[in-house]
């Protein structure tokens, strides 16, 4: 059986296949960057209601622009996956990603696709260098 091994954070994934006790390359995919704050809406008056919150509110907007690009992302994973499964690319998948973004993966991924998953690996946002010990934990 041809199990992959998707690692992802929001801003890239790696897809390995498990092969014979070892993790080989597949693919690598990054996030492409959330466009920069356009500098036409830096110049706008603000509501005096406003005044002395312009770094929380500049805050909350990279925050916003953060998640959008981390949901699109994890759409355009789901995507790829679901195109990979059509293809029977492979038929078992393992995810390993930061817990917010297994969350929005797990969601943007088809019942079909979410159907061959075996385990699920919730891990903070470093992301592994060596894939070698994630061999074992994959031979399930």
């Amino acid at each position: 059986m041809t199990t992959w091994v998707l690692v992802a954070n929001r801003n890239s994934a790696r897809i390995l296949n498990r092969h014979d006790g070892y993790l080989e390359d597949v693919e690598r995919l990054a996030c492409t960057k959330p466009s920069p704050p356009d500098p036409e809406l830096a110049s706008v008056t603000t509501h005096p209601a406003s005044e002395g919150r312009s770094d929380e509110l500049a805050d909350e907007s990279a925050a916003v622009r953060r998640q959008t690009a981390a949901s699109t992302f994890a759409l355009r994973l789901a995507a790829h996956l679901e195109r990979a499964r059509q293809r029977s690319s492979f038929e078992r998948l393992v995810l390993i990603a930061e817990p917010g973004f297994l969350e929005l993966l797990r969601m943007w991924l088809s019942k079909h696709v979410l159907e061959l998953v075996v385990a699920s690996i919730a891990t903070d946002s470093e992301m592994t260098q060596d894939f070698t010990p994630l061999a074992s934990a994959t031979s399930a």
